[in-house]
């Protein structure tokens, strides 16, 4: 029974000193990680600066690039409703993230560097402002 004693600190001991570490891997970046992204980065400067993996790896041959596709959330602030028209309104607030959409970053395919990159919301404005440039383009030949 003594040696009962004995050994359990020493198996208590073993076992907490044998925690496995496991990896982080969000499944989502914020928009505020993206700001940090510069063109030049490597691939693995890019994942760390993004806190995330890429979920998709597409390759166009003919331009040669990458364009690994991350997810991201928008961040949020979350307002007790019998406060909402209170001035302490605007600064508290839980931070909460949604509307999952997609960050698309272009790589260079021979120097694996971050050429550009772009999200959801950035590729529906500048379709309308191609939309519209198109229509002012248009306007200008019809006109003439």
């Amino acid at each position: 029974m003594k040696k009962l004693i004995y050994l359990l600190p020493v198996v208590i001991l073993t076992i907490s000193s044998c925690k496995s570490v496991l990896p982080i891997n969000n499944y989502c970046t914020t928009t505020s990680s993206m700001y940090n992204l510069k063109q030049g980065m490597s691939l693995t400067d890019v994942i760390t600066t993004l806190k995330a993996e890429p979920k998709d790896i597409y390759s166009n041959t003919i331009d040669k690039e990458k364009v690994l596709v991350f997810k991201y959330k928008r961040a949020y602030q979350q307002i007790n409703l019998n406060s909402i028209n209170a001035e302490s309104s605007l600064r508290k607030g839980l931070p909460i993230f949604k509307d999952e959409m997609n960050l698309y970053v272009f790589m260079d395919a021979k120097t694996n560097k971050l050429v550009h990159y772009i999200t959801d919301s950035g590729r529906k404005t500048a379709r309308k402002e191609l939309n519209e440039a198109l229509k002012l383009k248009i306007r200008e030949v019809n006109k003439k």
